[in-house]
């Protein structure tokens, strides 16, 4: 699908990747240009902070950074009108901004742990007023205290977890952690939670045993290979359906993002299938008759 053809390109090409080959404008240049800047994204309502080199592609056209994504999320929104998302791994707080410029009386708690983000996070909320969201500055894991996190300086959106200490790595600073379930005690459940924090995703669900199991939100998340057994099998004995969050006709096997309905939804498949298809042709993605 071009959906995944424009996933590819922006892959392929992101800003950054080609100009640190240069060690002249990796250690020089690029620190002057990536200045924060507040750019409109496609369906939000207020400029959003960025960064103007490594968000360049939301800069040029944000429909193009995760399609199939964007355009299921967007179903979800319009067909079960979630009350609270929980976005982990919030980066720049699309998803959630999305959802707060679609439905007014929504709220988001979005968690992001990387310092540059959390700035440009604080500065998207204080410009434009918003008094629904509330950021968590936190990495979201299996446990609650301390953990070694490694920063994403090139795209800001695969800082990690890492499993080594900080100090024997570069770039990695020392974050707070907490769990799902610890959220519980502090913020309300929510309806729609958004998982993609770079492969950590096994250490999530590990401490959402409690969210899954009496809470039941829908799912949407991003999950390895090297994980996704764990996962899968962990909400399927709660009773969810799973299918690929990139493409509505892809493989389930192929795919690297999911979404998971609850039981209280699965008879809904096929149709959110349907209106995802619909989206992604309003938007000009679908496949030619």
């Amino acid at each position: 699908m071009l959906a995944g053809i424009l996933r590819n390109v922006r892959e392929r090409f992101r800003p950054l990747r080609r100009a640190r080959q240069s060690r002249l404008l990796s250690r020089y240049v690029l620190p002057i240009l990536d200045r924060p800047v507040s750019a409109r994204l496609h369906g939000v309502d207020w400029r959003v902070r960025v960064r103007l080199i490594r968000h360049l592609t939301y800069i040029l056209d944000s429909r193009i950074v995760e399609p199939g994504e964007t355009a299921l999320f967007a179903v979800l929104c319009r067909r079960y009108r979630p009350r609270v998302l929980w976005d982990i791994g919030a980066n720049i707080g699309l998803y959630s901004w999305l959802l707060l410029s679609a439905d007014r009386t929504a709220r988001a708690v979005l968690f992001e742990p990387d310092p540059d983000n959390l700035a440009l996070l604080g500065r998207t909320i204080r410009d434009a007023g918003i008094e629904r969201a509330t950021v968590v500055p936190y990495a979201v894991s299996d446990t609650a205290g301390e953990a070694a996190f490694r920063r994403d300086t090139d795209s800001g959106h695969q800082g990690h977890i890492a499993s080594d200490s900080a100090s024997a790595l570069d770039g990695s600073i020392v974050i707070r952690t907490v769990t799902l379930d610890r959220m519980l005690e502090t913020e309300a459940p929510p309806d729609l939670v958004k998982i993609d924090v770079e492969g950590g995703e096994a250490a999530v669900f590990a401490g959402a045993g409690r969210l899954i199991g009496k809470h039941q939100p829908i799912l949407l998340f991003e999950s390895f290979a090297s994980e996704r057994a764990s996962i899968l099998g962990r909400i399927g004995a709660a009773g969810y359906v799973v299918i690929g969050a990139e493409d509505p006709d892809g493989l389930l096997d192929r795919a690297s993002n999911f979404l998971a309905l609850p039981p209280r939804y699965a008879i809904d498949l096929d149709a959110v299938r349907e209106s995802w298809r619909s989206e992604l042709a309003a938007r000009g993605l679908g496949r030619k008759p």
